[in-house]
């Protein structure tokens, strides 16, 4: 089911934020539930970020619920697994995924977005270290420790 009203985009910062809380501190969620849950959170970060304008007035009111989700698909990647086989073959992987769409909105001009972006990726790379030690991420660290 996908928002159609303002009511709706209103109300989906507030679910983020309950699936941001909830999610973790469940007891073996179950696979279907964890998957579709990160599909949608993507779905939402790419429909609401990458394909719009950022100069345009529907970003503004979506704003919120892109923040929520770049930092809610983070804290799922931290607690979660995506890529194992427990929940299904893949043709792409979605820690590829996730990292790619962390790093675009790094390089946002909203400093906002790009916070929530970096918190959401600090959260990706703590259970997936192994992009921490990558060139992308180093001369992501490099930049942001040597911008004055």
């Amino acid at each position: 089911m996908a928002p159609k009203t303002p009511g709706d985009y209103m109300v989906l910062p507030k679910v983020a934020r309950i699936l941001e809380l909830a999610v973790p501190v469940m007891d073996h969620p179950g696979e279907s539930f964890l998957a579709q849950l990160e599909e949608d959170m993507m779905k939402l970060v790419l429909k609401h970020g990458m394909l719009k304008d950022p100069s345009s007035p529907q970003l503004a009111s979506s704003r919120p619920t892109l923040l929520r989700s770049l930092y809610t698909v983070g804290l799922l990647c931290r607690h979660f697994n995506f890529d194992s086989q427990e929940f299904g073959e893949k043709k792409v992987s979605i820690r590829d995924k996730v990292f790619d769409v962390m790093l675009y909105f790094i390089r946002h001009e909203d400093e906002e977005v790009k916070h929530k972006a970096l918190a959401g990726l600090g959260f990706f790379v703590m259970r997936e270290y192994e992009y921490m030690l990558g060139r992308d991420i180093r001369e992501l660290y490099i930049d942001l420790l040597t911008r004055k």
